[in-house]
């Protein structure tokens, strides 16, 4: 199959939202996902965010949402977990969805990549970046992507309501265009 991947921005708010609900249709619950309202979904896609969305034959078939943070989350534990190491840019993987009968192609793990790969192009050279996100342990195929696309495990946290969530969190150092000709 062709799949296209490219930016897009509020204006797919309706088409992220029903393929949000189209999850929810199959029968997920936020045990598996956390449910965002289109008031959320707008004030993430329109504020320091990248949003990346699959195409199939011109239909939006899957996206993931990163969003920056200036600084790393207020949460004490957090810190102590990450040993109080010291980043330069924070980002979460706000949201990522494929569409049922596209799932199976690898494209969560492409567009993980996809996404780290369009932060660390963009951004100035030589800082320091972290990557979290949480992942219901009831989802095993979304948790064994984020670890083959070089996530680890930092905690089993009780977390939107009292669900249980794996952070997942991935460092990446940027470097400029030309190192990374040089490395290839």
């Amino acid at each position: 199959m062709d799949f296209i991947f490219k930016e897009i921005n509020d204006l797919y708010l309706n088409e992220i939202y029903d393929l949000q609900m189209s999850l929810f249709q199959e029968g997920y619950d936020e045990n598996l996902l956390r449910y965002n309202s289109k008031e959320m979904l707008k004030k993430v896609l329109i504020k320091n965010s990248y949003t990346l969305g699959v195409f199939h034959n011109g239909q939006l078939i899957a996206i993931g949402i990163l969003q920056y943070y200036q600084t790393l989350l207020k949460d004490a534990e957090l810190n102590i977990l990450l040993k109080n190491k010291k980043f330069d840019r924070y980002f979460t993987v706000k949201l990522i969805i494929v569409k049922k009968g596209y799932r199976g192609f690898g494209l969560q793990k492409q567009m993980l990549d996809k996404m780290v790969e369009h932060i660390i192009q963009n951004i100035e050279r030589d800082k320091k970046i972290l990557f979290l996100a949480t992942v219901s342990p009831k989802n095993k195929y979304s948790l064994n992507n984020f670890i083959a696309c070089g996530y680890k495990i930092l905690a089993l946290k009780k977390m939107y309501g009292g669900y249980d969530r794996f952070l997942v969190y991935k460092e990446v150092k940027s470097e400029s265009k030309i190192d990374k000709a040089i490395s290839e």
